[in-house]
């Protein structure tokens, strides 16, 4: 996944009755610490943001 790609959050990691719909990613940020490389990805939604493993995310659109 890239800066520009079009996400939704898959079903297991939504919140009952909060609806995100799609989302842009629009940062991407990685780093390592004592036991781990880690990655995040900060998702734009229609009225709100917020950061997500990649494996809480679904691709559905590839930017270009």
């Amino acid at each position: 996944m890239k800066v520009g790609d079009i996400v939704a959050l898959k079903e297991d990691w939504r919140i009952k009755d909060v609806y995100y719909g799609l989302g842009v990613i629009t940062f991407i940020e990685q780093g390592v610490d004592d036991l781990h490389a880690w990655k995040t990805y900060k998702v734009q939604w229609n009225d709100d943001f917020s950061f997500h493993e990649e494996g809480h995310l679904e691709l559905i659109s590839e930017s270009r």
